[in-house]
């Protein structure tokens, strides 16, 4: 296995959901980014087991105090967050910005639960003009919605389907920052093509705080692909970032 393999399987490791709610990714990503734009002129050196090891356990070590102010968001209140997709300097001050803005698809089939791990079009690539079969041979496209809180609900959600939401943030500067990501069922999610959350199979509801992750966003447009399942009843997804100082 090549260093660029090697650095994205440990991304994909520390994405996953395990015993670990906080975990920080953001130098796994960068370590990926590096090895994706290195030319021949600046190759990136691949780390040894040993920094491997390091930064695993370093993406786990989370203080206390910041597991305390994360977790505030077990309890959602209006006053906690604003909505909207962009981070600047000069934004209303806030605690967490609720990702309200999104382009959804779906519902791709999953009869029985049986494509939890199956691959549709959105994955490869994103095209918001793109018409597609999805489940009981329905054509489905990409609907614009915005929601009015942090909970946002696909367009025709319905038992037994996968859908996508894609958005784009907005970045001033680069910037290491908490996203708190919370799903009703199964759900994965992209940050500029790089997997952030990776969550277990189990149906669930949903939950604002159901895992966190410190994600390593850059300057100017991030994209944001989110896959959601729904086993079955109800569906809903959240994507919250911590922008307070």
């Amino acid at each position: 296995m090549d260093a660029k393999d090697q650095s994205l399987n440990d991304l994909v490791e520390l994405a996953k959901e395990d015993e670990s709610h906080f975990k920080d990714v953001s130098q796994a990503m960068r370590q990926v980014m590096a090895h994706q734009q290195q030319t021949q002129s600046a190759n990136v050196p691949p780390m040894s087991q040993l920094e491997r090891q390091e930064m695993k356990a370093q993406a786990r070590n989370i203080s206390e105090g910041e597991r305390k102010e994360l977790s505030k968001l077990a309890k959602p209140k209006p006053e906690m967050g604003t909505l909207g997709r962009m981070v600047t300097e000069k934004g209303d001050p806030t605690e967490w910005l609720f990702v309200d803005t999104w382009y959804t698809i779906g519902p791709f089939p999953n009869p029985s639960r049986v494509n939890l791990n199956r691959k549709f079009p959105p994955e490869s690539v994103v095209d918001l003009d793109a018409v597609y079969i999805g489940k009981e041979g329905r054509q489905i496209r990409w609907q614009f919605q915005q929601s009015r809180d942090l909970r946002v609900v696909p367009i025709d959600a319905e038992p037994y389907g996968i859908w996508y939401a894609y958005s784009e943030l907005y970045f001033e500067k680069d910037m290491d920052l908490w996203i708190s990501i919370g799903s009703d069922d199964k759900a994965n999610i992209w940050v500029n093509n790089l997997p952030v959350w990776i969550s277990g199979d189990t149906l669930k509801v949903w939950r604002p705080n159901e895992g966190y992750r410190k994600v390593a966003f850059k300057a100017g447009r991030n994209r944001i692909l989110y896959r959601v399942e729904n086993g079955w009843h109800s569906m809903m997804f959240s994507m919250a970032i911590r922008v307070a100082k």
